[in-house]
């Protein structure tokens, strides 16, 4: 029997974020059987954006824009009056409410850029011999994963009526004023404390039939559980209640610093969203696999199978404002059938002058869906060797996917007012109606997708391996989502997504099938110019044209082992169109989106036990087309550096490695990006906040 130890510990050099991670695994091997057993615990503290100057909305002081929410101001005869800060709202006189100000409040004020996380996992497996042709196999895993995560707190717009005793309007008269406030400074930031519970289990048998064939029948079992909590939300019906109330010592207060409101009021306003969700999976299949034909390149193999897939997913959502808990219970079947068949038409018994071996491959699949339908979907492909040291490689397929059951869920979709910046509107803003989550109306994916490669094994350099591949997809309806932006209205990559001037069919659409923050008549009712739809939708069509590198070189002729790797990806094209016959966009190089160049240096050399391993992490410069397309956005390049050291006789199985790992050595933060999608000063999609990261591993075999 061999176990393993792992402990691995490990911190940001700027900030208290820190990462533990301990596993254990356990090797048995019988005369009939062989299995293993592993546990890992990891745990990591959250990275506060108040630990990083560029997870801020306001990016003026990098020489970008301000993304601030407006917060702590009155609305009243088409005017804003910032509220003066350091009072409690009792006193307020009107004559300190300055025409045409506003009161700014960060986005990331209170928020994580990397959560808190804990995950507990556990694997067994084991493969037990039952005769000369079969084997019985079980394999288990449980997980538990469960993370918390902060946003800035909860804001709104409030109807302040006269009654309110606290009242303020500004412009004269006694009709209700807007406040627009931010409910942070009385429950503090929004806090989501989620939990996933995971389990798999696998059995089977493999039979190796006389003919040479190999028979696989086995069924599965999936469950997830997941619970998730978010806190700091105020109930909007208890909130108009409250500001209605004329009785000074339990109404409403919005007109001050939120500290002075009467904890009982607090208390009857609090709430909170919890979500629960169930998924099943059940699995059976059956595949078979062997010789059908001895030919002269080779034997001709066929492999078949049938797959069934039943899936369930039941999930509860209790809102913010009162009303029943949402329930959906979703089910889907799905039955598939394939083949694939490998021809060898040139190999070691008949090669050829340029060719040393020649195979095409042919396979179809089809899957059928009860909720979706169904498809077809071929693939073919080659293998050339024109020599030992080159060969050539490709593939052409079909693809087809079904969207996900709970992506077409509406259940838990949200909705809200926010002012958009609007060059053609009066006062360049527009109260737009903004409507996110899932999508009931979404389709599956199709498109298709070829490829072709080259490997090089050098006999001038033999330590020299190089896998060069190009890639060429092209997907119709492909799901995605869509992030918010306050530029949204003017930015042409949202145009699709924007009704101006809506009907009122078209907004009750969206009040109906959401959870709006606010009360149901302001959903209704309130004063809009435009609807927003960032729910999950069809893309058109999305094409992605590239290359792949995968380089390593074994150096000759220096004491240990010297090696020297490069990864490398470059794209011609990430392109996209809307609507079936409209525009195509390229959206390569810009915020948010690939990048056209990434490149992963490596060497290493290892000697009598010791090792040493740096690596060079580079991602190319692209523009900023959002906010302005003028501008550069440099590139970024970091340096990892590895350090280890064995003890112990590892050829006999035991021994320990310690290893010190550096990831960013330099503390190199990502390149600043005006960036108006997420309100913060980098592209989280083309890198992370972290900094340097040093880390400690002990690794014990015995």
């Amino acid at each position: 029997m061999g176990k393993r130890t792992q402990i691995r510990m490990g911190g940001v050099t700027d900030g208290s974020t820190k990462e533990r991670q301990f596993s254990q695994l356990f090797g048995l091997v019988r005369e009939s059987g062989y299995g293993l057993l592993a546990f890992e615990y990891y745990d990591r503290d959250r990275l506060d954006a108040a630990a990083r100057s560029q997870a801020t909305s306001d990016l003026r002081a990098f020489g970008g824009s301000n993304f601030d929410a407006v917060s702590a101001t009155i609305l009243s005869g088409g005017q804003t009056y910032a509220i003066p800060r350091g009072q409690n709202g009792t006193a307020l006189n009107p004559a300190r409410l300055v025409p045409g100000t506003q009161n700014y409040s960060d986005l990331w004020q209170g928020a994580t850029v990397l959560p808190r996380e804990r995950r507990i996992s556990v694997l067994a497996s084991y493969r037990q011999v039952l005769s000369d042709r079969a084997t019985l196999f079980v394999d288990a895993l449980g997980a538990d994963r469960s993370v918390l995560s902060t946003a800035a707190g909860y804001a709104t717009a409030l109807s302040v009526p006269a009654s309110n005793p606290f009242y303020v309007n500004p412009s004269g008269g006694t009709t209700p004023v807007t406040v627009l406030y931010n409910f942070r400074q009385d429950f503090g930031s929004l806090a989501t404390d989620a939990d996933v519970k995971a389990g798999n289990l696998m059995a089977g048998v493999d039979w190796e039939v006389p003919s040479g064939w190999t028979v696989r029948g086995s069924a599965g079992l999936s469950l997830e559980h997941e619970r998730q909590t978010t806190r700091g939300f105020a109930n909007s019906d208890a909130v108009a209640t409250a500001l209605a109330d004329p009785d000074p010592a339990t109404a409403f207060n919005p007109f001050g610093d939120g500290s002075y409101i009467n904890s009982a009021t607090l208390a009857a306003i609090r709430t909170q969203t919890r979500y629960l969700g169930d998924s099943t999976l059940k699995l059976a299949q059956l595949h078979a696999g062997g010789p059908i034909l001895s030919l002269p390149g080779g034997a001709l193999k066929l492999a078949v199978g049938l797959d069934y897939r039943g899936q369930q997913f039941d999930f509860s959502l209790t809102p913010i404002n009162p009303s029943p808990t949402q329930r959906t219970d979703l089910r889907r079947q799905v039955i598939a059938a394939f083949g694939e068949l490998r021809l060898p038409v040139i190999g070691a018994d008949n090669r050829l002058p340029g060719v040393e071996r020649l195979e095409f491959s042919a396979a179809l699949r089809h899957e059928h869906y009860s909720d979706v339908g169904g498809a077809t979907t071929p693939q073919f492909g080659f293998s050339w060797a024109p020599a030992d040291p080159v060969s050539f490689r490709g593939t052409w397929s079909r693809a087809f996917r079904a969207p996900n059951l709970p992506d077409r869920v509406e259940s838990a979709n949200t909705s809200g007012i926010l002012a958009l910046p609007d060059a053609t509107a009066p006062g360049h803003k527009t109260q737009t109606l903004i409507w996110t989550g899932n999508n009931a109306g979404l389709q599956a994916e199709r498109g298709h997708s070829w490829t072709l490669g080259l490997d090089l094994k050098a006999d001038s350099l033999p330590g020299l391996v190089v896998g060069l591949t190009y890639f060429n997809t092209r997907l119709i309806d492909r799901v995605e989502s869509t992030p918010f932006s306050f530029a949204a209205l003017e930015d042409p990559l949202y145009s699709a997504l924007v009704t101006r001037d809506p009907t009122p069919a078209e907004r009750a659409a969206v009040c109906s099938r959401s959870s709006f923050q606010g009360t149901a008549d302001a959903c209704l009712n309130s004063p809009i110019g435009a609807v927003l739809d960032l729910r999950l939708r069809n893309a058109a069509t999305v094409t992605t044209r590239g290359m792949d590198l995968n380089a390593e070189y074994r150096v000759p002729r220096v004491p240990g082992q010297l090696k020297l790797g490069l990864l490398a990806t470059e794209l011609f094209e990430f392109s996209r169109a809307d609507l079936a016959g409209g525009p195509t966009q390229n959206l390569l190089n810009t915020e948010n989106q690939p990048i056209d160049l990434r490149l992963r240096g490596s060497a290493s050399w290892e000697y009598h036990g010791f090792g040493v391993a740096g690596f060079v992490n580079y991602t190319d410069s692209y523009r900023q087309f959002v906010t302005d397309s003028t501008r550069t956005i440099p590139s970024w390049t970091t340096l990892d550096l590895r350090l280890s050291m064995n003890l112990g006789d590892s050829d006999a199985g035991s021994g320990t490695q310690l290893s010190l790992n550096v990831q960013n050595l330099f503390n190199r933060m990502p390149p600043f990006v005006n960036d108006p999608v997420e309100a913060v000063g980098y592209d989280q999609e083309n890198g992370d906040l972290l900094g340097r990261l040093v880390s400690f591993n002990i690794k014990f075999r015995w």
